[in-house]
């Protein structure tokens, strides 16, 4: 299967994994479809309902652009789906925090908000307003889900969060 995952997050607001490779492995195994649960991520924050969101290509899909779908625990995602990506203006120059990735959508279709974020905290946010008013509705009238990669500018630990649409993701730093 030609698809490549670019970026894929499984967790809650408070805490969040890398499951890059993971999905990457179910799709080299010949799977398009992608089943968010613990099961198959492993529980990143026992006890709390969790959000998955995953950025892709598929040359066979969208142009050959990044794809990016989103959803609930207990969701199954079928990365054939045609998404689209939008891009925001690029972010100031003065940075406190690095968005290493930032992906808002639904399991039918979302994109990419990596700039958009960065933009933000760049301009003094600490927490992200995740809804459709911060970043468009990329599937009218279906619920979004949001993951967000990021460091301290300069590098260090890496923060992987995600939750649901119209909820205040804080950014902690340390």
């Amino acid at each position: 299967m030609s698809i490549t995952i670019n970026k894929a997050v499984y967790g809650t607001p408070n805490k969040g994994i890398d499951v890059t490779q993971i999905c990457q492995n179910i799709v080299n195994s010949g799977n398009d479809d992608i089943t968010a649960n613990n099961a198959t991520f492993t529980d990143p924050d026992p006890g709390n309902g969790k959000y998955f969101a995953i950025n892709y290509t598929n040359p066979a899909k969208n142009n050959g652009s990044p794809i990016t779908l989103g959803c609930s625990e207990n969701s199954t995602l079928d990365l054939v789906a045609n998404g689209q990506m939008i891009m925001p203006p690029p972010p100031p120059a003065v940075q406190s925090v690095t968005i290493v990735q930032a992906l808002f959508g639904s399991a039918n279709q979302g994109w990419d908000v990596t700039q958009t974020c960065q933009w933000l905290v760049s301009n003094g946010a600490t927490a992200i307003q995740v809804n459709i008013g911060t970043f468009g509705d990329p599937d009218p009238g279906n619920l979004k889900t949001f993951s967000i990669v990021y460091t301290a500018v300069g590098g260090g630990k890496q923060y992987l969060l995600a939750c649901q649409e119209n909820t205040t993701l804080n950014l902690p730093t340390s």
